[in-house]
């Protein structure tokens, strides 16, 4: 591998988020409409992710979902974010029913205007301990 790889690699795992665990439940209530009644983090390399369970309004029914905080490398290469946001499109399209594979939920508001569903949380931590934009996505559990 290149000297840049390495670099690349450093620059991603000095910016992984750490976004604050009692801002996660309003922001997904407020940006998706989710009502949050259980949140684990997941193990990640360079990326926040979350397993958030979701009580849907007026039913005893648990929804999970899959809650991604971006690391803020890729958030300010938006190239990437639409790029993936048009392979799990593609993927979702041609696979043979009965094959699960993750899909984006969109979310209520705050949304990306040009409709990749994804939302800005503003001055997340960082692991090097500055803070910065990091995009958020919401996806099916699967």
């Amino acid at each position: 591998m290149s000297d840049s790889t390495f670099s690349e690699q450093d620059q991603r795992s000095q910016m992984k988020p750490i976004p604050p665990s009692e801002n996660i439940a309003p922001f997904l209530e407020l940006h998706w409409g989710l009502k949050v009644c259980k949140i684990k983090q997941i193990e990640s390399y360079d990326d926040a992710n979350f397993y958030c369970e979701t009580q849907q309004v007026g039913s005893d029914c648990i929804v999970p979902y899959l809650v991604k905080f971006y690391n803020a490398f890729d958030t300010i290469k938006p190239d990437f974010l639409y790029g993936l946001s048009h392979m799990l499109d593609a993927i979702n399209q041609r696979v043979a029913s009965g094959i699960e594979v993750p899909s984006i939920i969109s979310p209520c508001s705050g949304g990306d205007p040009t409709g990749i569903n994804f939302v800005f949380f503003l001055d997340c931590p960082l692991i090097n301990g500055k803070s910065s934009k990091v995009a958020v996505r919401v996806f099916k559990w699967i």
